[in-house]
């Protein structure tokens, strides 16, 4: 798998038997398909098909693409080129940039994009767990988006985040929320946040509405308009407000404008952050076995 993914990121040759070989290794396209008849149908070589196979069946003598079936059916790309998208997803290649590198259209490259940011939110969603508990400390902050400066330009529909992080092992949840109301906050905490965890905010009086009528949680603030950091406990919202900041800065990167699909990028974002200290192949396995399983 990692000579195909050094392949493609170099521009070497990539065969469509390598690519072939490797999607059934990861069940994205069948090993054994059935024709209705109910006998096996046969792979055979197909010069006229992009793919340069088809499925004949050796009894009724009907004939299939080797994609039926799969999250490939319907997509005009070769194999080749959409495991090269994946790849290129992998290493966060902007889709225009890809456009041009590789010669496909960038209506086709976003709809790839798309299905492999709506895997990563899958792969969050079957493995989420709520952050902190017993001797954690968890940061949290709201924070807002598509917001004019200065009030000028055209008027945007603002969108509220919020975000927590575990201080002890920078595990971390964003989650696309209506607003930052205390019915809202106090929602999000307690799916977000086990029960005795001690949490860091700012002095929005939501935060302190909500702690003060709780006593499944410990809680510290800090007031901004005095300090970054509380004199007396030491308590800081810093890790989480150097989160929004790379948020930020990889949604304009990625020219994120669609409120419809925010959360989409947030989870691609979180995913990103889980699978990075184990690499890059780890981020295109986690991804192909997404494919394999994709609705």
């Amino acid at each position: 798998m990692s000579v195909i993914y050094d392949k493609i990121l170099t521009h070497r040759c990539v065969s469509n038997e390598e690519c072939i070989t490797l999607l059934e290794e990861y069940g994205i396209i069948k090993p054994v398909h059935v024709c209705i008849c109910g006998v096996v149908m046969k792979k055979i070589h197909h010069k006229g098909k992009c793919d340069g196979y088809i499925l004949r069946c050796q009894s009724c003598n009907k004939t299939s693409s080797i994609r039926k079936g799969s999250v490939l059916e319907g997509s005009k790309l070769s194999i080749c080129q959409i495991l090269a998208v994946v790849v290129h997803f992998c290493e966060e290649e902007c889709v225009n940039e890809l456009a041009q590198k590789i010669g496909i259209s960038r209506p086709s490259i976003c709809r790839w994009y798309a299905i492999l940011r709506k895997i990563c939110g899958k792969a969050l969603e079957a493995n989420f767990k709520r952050l902190g508990g017993i001797g954690h400390t968890v940061q949290i902050d709201e924070t807002v988006i598509a917001r004019r400066k200065y009030n000028v330009g055209r008027n945007v529909q603002q969108q509220w985040l919020f975000g927590a992080i575990d201080m002890i092992n920078g595990s971390f949840i964003l989650r696309n929320i209506d607003n930052r109301s205390r019915k809202e906050l106090q929602s999000v905490i307690i799916d977000t946040i086990y029960e005795d965890t001690h949490v860091i905010s700012d002095c929005w009086s939501s935060y302190m509405a909500i702690f003060s009528n709780r006593n499944d949680y410990t809680h510290s603030h800090v007031n901004h308009s005095r300090n970054f950091v509380n004199p007396e406990t030491g308590a800081n919202t810093q890790l989480i407000e150097n989160l929004w900041s790379r948020l930020k800065s990889t949604l304009r990167r990625k020219f994120q404008r669609s409120r419809g699909h925010l959360q989409e990028y947030l989870d691609e974002f979180c995913f990103r952050a889980k699978v990075k200290k184990d690499g890059r192949l780890v981020l295109f396995t986690s991804l192909l076995k997404g494919l394999a399983d994709y609705v």
